[in-house]
């Protein structure tokens, strides 16, 4: 079994401000919208894969509303770093969403750091 890796993006957001923490996370749900519509649309993937990639991608997208709650009322029960490990146990369940994830993952930083 190969080793399934994300980029590490926990200890980075945390060091950021949270206006920009909020940013990032805005951003992530963005990006990862754009993934589900490339799976979506994409015909070389058939249909059962379809499901299983749209459905662990929201099982990431829907805990960001929390996240972000958490962030703006200042309640820091859940650390950035535990939500890396969420991320990363939804794409340890099918590894072909990695590429993607990881892809958000660095457009979403970039953004934030103004780079893009």
């Amino acid at each position: 079994m190969e080793a399934v890796n994300i980029l590490k993006f926990g200890e980075s957001v945390s060091r950021l401000p949270i206006d920009r923490q909020i940013t990032f996370y805005e951003r992530f749900a963005h990006e990862l919208t754009i993934v589900i519509r490339c799976v979506w649309s994409n015909e070389k993937i058939d249909d059962a894969e379809k499901v299983d990639r749209m459905k662990l991608l929201n099982e990431i997208i829907h805990r960001i509303p929390s996240k972000l709650s958490q962030l703006r009322n200042q309640n820091y029960e859940w650390e950035n770093t535990q939500f890396e490990e969420m991320v990363l146990h939804w794409v340890k369940q099918n590894t072909a969403i990695c590429k993607e994830v990881n892809n958000a993952i660095g457009y979403s930083y970039k953004a934030v750091k103004g780079i893009v």
